[in-house]
Parts: structure tokens; C-alpha cells; sequence
């Protein structure tokens, strides 16, 4: 079913395991533009329907990824102190919360290999950050990818943390999906505590749950 298999797609673009953990003081928001390199099969012809863009808004232990697709919505919302997590999807009239507990987020975080950094002479400017070069690889699978970090941005990013910065650039393969990522706008502000709660309106269940509703594809 292609429909399943785009939706599930769009989790994992900006699915909470992909998120920051955030180091004080940086507190706002980072823009990335998304430009899609391979998709599966599931989803070839429908690249026009995926995220064009994904916002992360920060605030200490607090996260929110936003992203438009589809004529609707996809909300990411990580409490990095708890450890929890919810998946809002509001398209095709419906409104769902996917919640991810700290065990299964924990049971995630343990599949993750500690990636090798190497790194290049390589380098380039990105909204007037210097950024350095470095090259990842998947100790499991041998996968490499190129990444432009700057030092001047104190967060930490999960999918790369032995890396001595965070990434305004860099390519990542997720569900059968090659993407690259390019930050296009950095900014600092103050957040309310409100804007990281989950709205009303939302049916909330795992992500089993989600996945027998489209089918289990």
C-alpha cells in the first residue's frame, strides 16, 4: 500500500531519534531544507509530497520538529528529560498522537552503533558559520557520509554524538530514504513552555497501533 508506506516514510524523517539533545545556552530555532536523494519504491512519483523543509525548535531539554506535507501536518515533540516522545499527524481529517515511552525510546537508542568521526581538511561556510569536514561510518554497516559541523552552536545531535559540533550539513539514510540535510536559517529567541505541549484534539496511540492501521506496511 503506497499510502503506508509514505506515511511511515515521513515518521522517520524527522522521527525523535533523530532529534537534538539540547546543551544550554542555545535556545530557538534551526531551519533544514530537505532535498531527497533515493526513496523507495513505496514512494518514487511521490516526492512532491514529502517535507520540503524541517524546522526544530529548542529550549533546554525540549524539542519540537515541525513539518507541512501533504496539504497537512507532522509535529515531533521530545522531552529529553523523560525521555518521551509524541508523533502528532494531522492529514486526511484525522489527528494522531503516536506516543513513544522513555523504555522504547531507550530500546532505540541501544540499536544505535557509536559512529567512527574522521576527520577532513575539507570545509565551507554555511550562513556564516565556518563549518569543518568530517566523514561518518557506520561501524555495523560500513555506510559513510560527509558532514559539515560548525563549533559555534552549542547542541548536541543524536545521530551524531562524537561529533565536536553540530551538523549544518550532511546526508542520511533513513527507512530506505537517502536525504540531504542543509541548514537555511538559524534563530535565537525565547521559548514558551507552551509551545512544546501537545494540542487538544489528538487520538493517541503506539506506534504498533499505527502501523496495523495502514496495514502493517
Amino acid at each position: 500500500m503506497k499510502l503506508s508506506a509514505l506515511l511511515l516514510s515521513l515518521i522517520f524523517i524527522s522521527g525523535p531519534f533523530s532529534t537534538s539533545e539540547i546543551h544550554r545556552p542555545f535556545e530557538g530555532t534551526v531551519v533544514y531544507s530537505i532535498e531527497y536523494i533515493e526513496v523507495p519504491d513505496g514512494v518514487k512519483g511521490m516526492e512532491s509530497m514529502l517535507p520540503q523543509t524541517t524546522s526544530m525548535s529548542i529550549s533546554r531539554d525540549l524539542v519540537k520538529v515541525e513539518q507541512e506535507v501533504m496539504g497537512g501536518s507532522q509535529i515531533v515533540i521530545v522531552d529529553n528529560k523523560k525521555k518521551e516522545s509524541h508523533i502528532l499527524m494531522d492529514m486526511m481529517g484525522q489527528k494522531l498522537d503516536v506516543f513513544l515511552s522513555r523504555e522504547e525510546i531507550e530500546a532505540a537508542e541501544k540499536e544505535n552503533p557509536e559512529m567512527k568521526i574522521e576527520e577532513l581538511d575539507g570545509g565551507k561556510t554555511i550562513l556564516g558559520y565556518k563549518c569543518k569536514e568530517a566523514l561518518i561510518t557506520n561501524p555495523d554497516t560500513g555506510d559513510t557520509q560527509r558532514v559539515f559541523y560548525t563549533e559555534k552552536l552549542e547542541i548536541e545531535h543524536k545521530d551524531f554524538k562524537s561529533l565536536k559540533g553540530f551538523p549544518l550539513e550532511y546526508q542520511t539514510s533513513q527507512q530506505g530514504m537517502k536525504l540531504k540535510m542543509t541548514v537555511i536559517e538559524i534563530t535565537k529567541k525565547k521559548l514558551p513552555a507552551s509551545h512544546f505541549e501537545v494540542p487538544d484534539g489528538y487520538q493517541q496511540m503506539t506506534m504498533d497501533e499505527l502501523t496495523e492501521m495502514m496495514g502493517g506496511n
